[in-house]
């Protein structure tokens, strides 16, 4: 994402807001109800497989220029460390533009990086986080869940049972509450990003666990799993909408910045394809009308 002054002004002005809200200064009870009055799923959620994967169509022409190559595969970010989510994200857009030969040079790399141990499938982090307390290594859901939709659309394309498999191993690894990801709510389940206290709660990280959860449903396995993380999201979601910005975490109090408003956007529309629910159309109407992102843009 380029970034004008305008984004840095903005940036403080969350930031304040951020202090506001942390503080009980503001109260949004109002939105709170308001927002939960657009939540009506249906459950059992019925869901179908989309090839393409909507959810990072928010990435423009240009994502290459922001990324770190090493023999043709995308390691990193620029000005980041080596990670398996960017390579993640990368096979999913070079998926989604068609080039498939690409693709699976990505998915090779993910399957080298794998560690498998029963039914579980996991990719490590191998440097820590110092704003959350984390030390290598570790896994993220977010990654998780992200490679899982790879793994589905590599077993789309083949038809080799081995990365359906793998896709369920990702999910299972996640699901098995003494790898330290999942927190249980009152009314559903959590997947962590970062498996610490701080960085608890991230929104997005969560939303993009269950794409890959509620696509991997589409094919049998896990159907109320994802049931019951649709529940700990919308029992969640509420709390998230702060006037007119999102909360990034529950560890925190930061505000999101305009990159991630356009991946909640873009997330939303990804559950609205994957279930066909309207509460999700709802939810993002609303988001554009009270946001301070321009997503018309988009």
């Amino acid at each position: 994402m380029i970034k004008s002054s305008s984004y840095y002004t903005k940036g403080i002005r969350r930031k304040l807001a951020a202090f506001v809200f942390s503080k009980g200064l503001l109260d949004n009870t109002k939105q709170k109800a308001l927002i939960n009055s657009f939540i009506d799923l249906s459950y059992p959620i019925l869901v179908k497989f989309k090839s393409h994967y909507s959810s990072i169509d928010y990435l423009g022409p240009d994502y290459f220029n922001d990324l770190i190559f090493s023999k043709d595969i995308a390691v990193a970010e620029k000005g980041g460390k080596n990670n398996p989510l960017t390579p993640a994200i990368c096979s999913l857009y070079l998926y989604n533009q068609g080039k498939i030969e690409e693709f699976e040079n990505h998915v090779n790399y993910l399957l080298e990086r794998m560690t498998e141990e029963g039914n579980e499938c996991s990719w490590e982090y191998d440097t820590g986080v110092l704003r959350f307390g984390i030390s290598a290594p570790w896994v993220s859901g977010i990654c998780q869940g992200v490679i899982a939709s790879v793994m589905l659309r590599m077993y789309n394309h083949s038809l080799d049972k081995k990365y359906l498999e793998i896709a369920k191993g990702s999910i299972a690894y996640c699901l098995n509450e003494i790898n330290g990801l999942k927190t249980n709510l009152d009314d559903g389940f959590w997947i962590e990003e970062y498996p610490s206290k701080k960085g608890s709660g991230v929104l997005n990280g969560f939303i993009f666990f269950l794409i890959g959860l509620g696509e991997l449903s589409s094919f049998g396995f896990f159907k109320n799993e994802f049931n019951q993380g649709m529940k700990g999201l919308m029992s969640c979601i509420a709390e998230y909408h702060q006037g007119p910005y999102l909360k990034y975490g529950q560890g925190i109090p930061d505000l999101s910045n305009p990159w991630y408003d356009q991946i909640h956007y873009h997330q939303l529309s990804a559950l609205y394809k994957l279930t066909n629910d309207a509460t999700f159309l709802k939810l993002q109407d609303y988001w554009i009308k009270v946001s301070f992102t321009n997503f018309k843009t988009l």
